[in-house]
């Protein structure tokens, strides 16, 4: 008798998966078994077919190498989509209010937000999702993949507001939102510590003041009778080349680095000075009324319109910091 005998097998991701060595011992289990029907009934074909049914790919788009922007694509047919966001903590901050828009705008359309692993940023962003690498973005089950670059280059609008312009597509928006469970205008602090930070991990060289102007402003701290305390976390990107002030003796760089530790301290400092960094960011989307800004090249205007107080490293004031601090003592 001649019997056909056709498996299919289905390998890809609508599929099954099988291994190179499991589909091997499966074709080899298969002959064994119908062997055994060959003699009982005649002769039988096997025609074994491995299928590759691949998904559907997401598309992976980076809106600032494009002439169209990340909301020409959010159409009626776009039903979920996920946005890179592959950034410090400081940028972290500034991109609140732009994501809070998206999903406000775009209510039918699922979003998540992908964020570095090991940072602590779901604390900004309860709901974000946490990746090692940016490998197979395009497997991942979305319409769209959008890898945002939050460029800093160009302009004289705050980094925000060029997201939104080269990226985004939306209105500028530059306003900082609010991080869960730490309200804007917390209640003033009755303590004297005074937080600084003066070292940017990604740039240093272009935001890290001198040693000697950055002692000068320990200095006035002390002289206005406040508590310095370096806000240098030691997160596990931190850059080794940003070394402790031989000056500095009181600092948190022993602690563990989490989001929770430094907010808490921010919440309780009576003030924080700052170069452009996660600690600045922080404290500005929380207490932009008591920050004291570190310029060296780039203005407090390219992250934010708010008056805030600040010093060039490059055209130092005697006295600036100290009478700052002073004023706030008596407001």
């Amino acid at each position: 008798m001649f019997v056909e005998s056709l498996i299919v097998v289905n390998v890809g991701n609508n599929g099954v998966t099988i291994g190179i060595l499991p589909l091997i011992l499966l074709i080899i289990l298969m002959f064994l078994l119908l062997g055994q029907v060959v003699q009982q009934r005649g002769h039988l074909h096997v025609v074994i077919i491995i299928v590759n049914r691949k998904a559907s790919m997401a598309k992976v788009i980076e809106p600032l190498r494009q002439e169209q922007k990340l909301i020409s694509y959010l159409t009626g047919d776009t039903k979920s989509v996920a946005i890179v966001f592959w950034h410090g903590l400081g940028d972290c901050i500034q991109f609140i209010h732009i994501y809070q828009w998206l999903q406000l705008t775009y209510p039918n359309i699922y979003f998540d937000l992908l964020i570095q692993n090991g940072l602590g940023q779901e604390r900004i962003f309860p709901n974000a999702i946490l990746r090692n690498d940016l490998n197979n973005l395009e497997a991942l089950d979305y319409d769209y993949v959008f890898l945002i670059h939050f460029p800093v280059e160009g302009g004289s609008i705050t980094k925000a507001e060029l997201c939104c312009e080269t990226e985004i597509g939306c209105p500028k928006l530059w306003e900082y939102g609010e991080i869960p469970g730490y309200p804007r205008y917390l209640k003033r602090p009755t303590s004297n510590l005074v937080g600084i930070h003066y070292q940017n991990t990604a740039l240093p060289s272009v935001f890290n003041p001198p040693v000697e102007i950055a002692e000068k402003i320990w200095k006035e701290v002390l002289d206005a009778g406040d508590i310095p305390i370096e806000l240098d976390f030691r997160h596990p990107y931190h850059n080794p080349s940003n070394e402790k002030f031989p000056f500095i003796d009181c600092t948190v760089r022993q602690a563990k680095a989490t989001m929770e530790n430094l907010l808490t301290l921010i919440s309780v400092c009576k003030a924080v000075i700052a170069v452009p960094s996660g600690p600045l960011h922080c404290s500005l989307a929380m207490r932009p009324d008591r920050v004291f800004y570190i310029e060296k090249g780039v203005p407090i205007q390219r992250f934010t319109y708010w008056q805030i107080p600040s010093v060039n490293v490059n055209n130092f004031q005697e006295g600036k910091v100290k009478e700052w601090l002073l004023n706030m003592h008596s407001s």
